[in-house]
């Protein structure tokens, strides 16, 4: 009986140094702020220390973790975005100096990487080709566009139609285009033309290589070529 009253009297004593501190806090919020900060290094290495060496420890708090996420997942993207976004910039700035300090076995890597697969990325390539060829020549064209900023883009539809209109022959030798052609900007993008179908034609190979970026009608005057 008498351990039953002492300890109701030391839950009571407890309730009430509670509510104490509960109410000096919030009556002086920037000391407990100014005490928290100064107290996290030693409480952060505290529970680093003890997540190192005490596996129940790491499991409990694993397992709090787990069951908070499940609890407020709302309140976890959120917190993961502000995360991120936090530490974005500190990301970038680590990953630029790891490859500055590490450059040469990075580029070595990468290097080792893409001869590795080199033989796979090439069947895809021609996969894609057999598969449909103008969607190829329309992705490459614009990624070598887009190499050089020039603006807008082509499509399968546009080289077909250029095939039609031209008859399936090289513009000026009209040679046919089974054996091969190449896409080629009329007015060069290295002279302000522009990536759009009313500036493509279709070249063999011969051809395009011998106009090379050539103003068209230096080009043209020089081969005889009148535009119909």
């Amino acid at each position: 009986m008498d351990n039953e009253v002492a300890g109701s009297a030391l839950d009571e004593q407890r309730k009430k140094n509670r509510g104490r501190m509960a109410r000096w806090r919030a009556r002086k919020p920037d000391r407990v702020k100014a005490r928290r900060e100064a107290e996290a290094p030693a409480r952060r290495d505290k529970t680093r220390a003890r997540w190192a060496n005490d596996p129940e420890f790491r499991a409990r708090q694993k397992a709090n973790k787990r069951k908070w996420a499940e609890a407020h997942p709302e309140r976890k993207k959120s917190a993961e975005r502000a995360r991120d976004a936090a530490r974005k910039e500190q990301t970038r700035e680590r990953s630029r100096r790891n490859y500055e300090k590490n450059k040469e076995a990075y580029l070595a890597r990468m290097a080792a990487y893409h001869a590795a697969k080199a033989d796979e990325r090439n069947g895809k390539r021609r996969a894609r080709e057999a598969a449909e060829p103008e969607k190829e020549r329309a992705r490459t064209a614009n990624r070598a566009a887009w190499k050089k900023a020039a603006a807008g883009r082509i499509s399968k539809e546009d080289i077909r139609s250029l095939c039609v209109s031209q008859f399936n022959a090289c513009l000026y030798c009209k040679a046919d285009l089974v054996d091969g052609y190449h896409i080629d900007h009329r007015m060069p993008l290295s002279l302000g033309g522009a990536h759009s179908l009313s500036n493509l034609q279709l070249l063999c190979v011969p051809c395009n290589q011998r106009k090379g970026n050539t103003h068209p009608d230096e080009y043209e005057s020089r081969i005889g070529f009148i535009r119909g």
